[in-house]
C-alpha cells in the first residue's frame, strides 16, 4: 500500500508493520516498526500505524473513503491522515501497490 499527500509532499510505502517514509527533503527512505492498531467502533475507522521516526512519534491512519490529491486527477480509494510529534496533522490519500 501507499500513503501520499501534497502541500507538504510526503510519501509512506506499508508493507506489513514496515513503513517506508520519504518526503522530498528526505529522498533517502527512513523504515519504521509500526505496531498496527484497528481504531473506530468495531475497527470500522481504519488502521493505525504507530510508530517513531528521527526520536518523534509517528502515527498514519488509512480509512476507506474516496479521497483526491488536489494536483490530479487521480481518485484514491482510501484516506491517510499523517501525524509526526507535535506537528499538525497532515491529510493524504492512499491506495493499495
Amino acid at each position: 500500500m501507499q500513503a501520499l499527500g501534497t502541500e507538504p509532499f510526503w510519501s509512506f510505502e506499508i508493507a506489513g508493520q514496515r513503513l517506508s517514509y520519504t518526503s522530498p527533503e528526505q529522498p533517502s527512505p527512513i523504515l519504521i516498526e509500526a505496531q498496527i492498531t484497528a481504531v473506530g467502533k468495531h475497527g470500522d475507522g481504519g488502521l493505525l500505524y504507530a510508530g517513531q521516526m528521527q526520536g518523534r512519534p509517528i502515527g498514519l491512519t488509512i480509512r476507506a473513503g474516496q479521497c483526491s490529491d488536489g494536483m490530479s486527477d487521480t481518485v484514491y480509494p482510501y484516506k491517510a491522515t499523517f501525524t509526526w510529534g507535535d506537528d499538525a496533522a497532515l491529510e493524504g490519500c492512499a491506495r493499495e501497490r
